[in-house]
């Protein structure tokens, strides 16, 4: 899965140590990256460039819907003067993120397809053979899903069939300055891309929605780390694919996002990404994400409320001791030794909560492709009461309401 180190508001950064690591960081040793939140009446205002400058701020990116300048700051003293300027919301520190999937196995092709056990135990190939009445269908055919990651390998051959654009919401910094592809230069986004949507094609591996359309949203950087506010950055950005229109005015619902998948996570909450996932969700995204392998309280942003939480499974249907638990997981799916795709046309056996997540976003896809009348809050409520208890019955803090089942969901089978 992955990790997020805290992601505090200004006055708390005495106790939180200062970023380093991914493209976009700090030279100087007493240098900051902040998330510059202002009022209506002064984004894009000269005034908030004139505030920058007096801060002495290096700006990396502006971001327009929630009204967000990321900047580099010359110290943390600055950064608090900077959030007690008139027009001025809050400053939060732009969180490091990193990506910590294991991986256990590799092979660089595979000649004959094979379903990995996952996809099998929520039940996905009883809804690929149903029969629905178009344009519903069991294929999660034109649902569209963004893997928000470290962006998909855009040529494999289990995946490129199914990939119909992304964003690349990294700063334009570093190695990232001209380099602006959305494409996988780490490996982790594509194994959780495989687990949703690898294509039913006769070689590799098979995905829980094998048609849906995948958007590969790239925040991490090769060595799989990130900032917070790329996060962000691209939450918005599947939210603005709900008010694309044409050149007659009129939206384009074809290239809307419907699921977000988010397998990384964070011990502390940042109000700039908290209010991000309201407004996705608000717009009509299901939101999903890993809710963490250190075994203790669901990370953020699993904890928000607008969020699934997915705890991981074994495939005796054990909750691994590395899960994290309590009242805030929602669902439980495969999450250990799960094959699928990988970068430069491989595969690889992953394990964590965030190969759990996908194994639910793909469900979703399942869900929504055959029947699209759904809202997202009745397409949550159905995958929750659809699932199968594990434990003790009812609700637990170890897999929520129970592993996901799509095929149940539909009425497929029977509980």
């Amino acid at each position: 899965m992955l990790a997020l180190v805290a992601s505090l508001v200004v006055a708390a950064w005495a106790a939180v140590p200062g970023p380093v690591g991914p493209a976009g960081a700090a030279s100087a040793p007493d240098q900051v990256r902040a998330i510059v939140v202002f009022d209506e009446s002064t984004f894009g205002s000269a005034r908030m460039n004139r505030e920058l400058s007096a801060a002495g701020a290096g700006v990396l990116k502006v971001i327009h819907e929630p009204r967000v300048a990321v900047v580099t700051l010359p110290s943390r003293a600055t950064a608090t003067a900077l959030a007690a300027r008139a027009g001025v919301e809050r400053v939060e520190l732009d969180s490091v993120v990193h990506a910590t999937g294991k991986p256990t196995t590799t092979t660089t092709a595979a000649p004959a397809q094979t379903t990995p056990w996952g996809i099998t135990r929520v039940g996905a190939p009883t809804v690929w053979a149903a029969s629905f009445t178009a344009p519903a269908n069991g294929t999660g055919d034109g649902v569209n899903v963004a893997v928000i990651d470290t962006g998909i390998d855009l040529d494999h051959p289990d995946l490129a069939g199914n990939i119909e654009g992304g964003y690349m919401a990294i700063a334009a910094t570093g190695k990232y300055r001209k380099n602006r592809s959305y494409n996988d230069d780490n490996g982790h986004g594509t194994h959780v891309a495989g687990i949703i949507a690898a294509a039913n094609n006769g070689v590799g591996v098979v995905g829980v929605a094998p048609q849906a359309d995948l958007y590969a949203v790239k925040v991490l950087d090769q060595n799989g780390s990130g900032w917070t506010s790329d996060i962000v950055d691209a939450i918005y950005w599947a939210i603005g694919t709900h008010t694309d229109r044409d050149a007659a005015g009129n939206l384009t619902p074809g290239n809307d996002i419907r699921v977000i998948n988010m397998s990384f996570g964070s011990d502390y909450p940042s109000s700039t990404l908290a209010s991000a996932v309201r407004d996705a969700y608000a717009a009509g995204i299901l939101l999903v994400a890993a809710a963490g392998n250190d075994g203790a309280a669901v990370d953020y942003p699993g904890s928000y409320p607008e969020v699934v939480a997915v705890a991981a499974t074994d495939a005796t249907d054990a909750v691994p001791s590395w899960s994290s638990r309590g009242p805030k997981v929602e669902l439980a799916a495969p999450g250990v030794s799960v094959y699928s795709t990988y970068a430069g046309g491989g595969y690889k056996v992953l394990s964590g909560t965030s190969m759990a997540a996908p194994h639910v976003s793909g469900s979703a896809a399942l869900v929504w492709g055959a029947q699209p009348e759904l809202s997202v809050a009745d397409l949550r409520t159905l995958l929750a009461a659809s699932a199968e208890d594990l434990g003790a019955p009812g609700r637990d803090d170890l897999t929520g309401a129970g592993l996901v089942r799509p095929d149940r969901a539909l009425n497929l089978v029977g509980p």
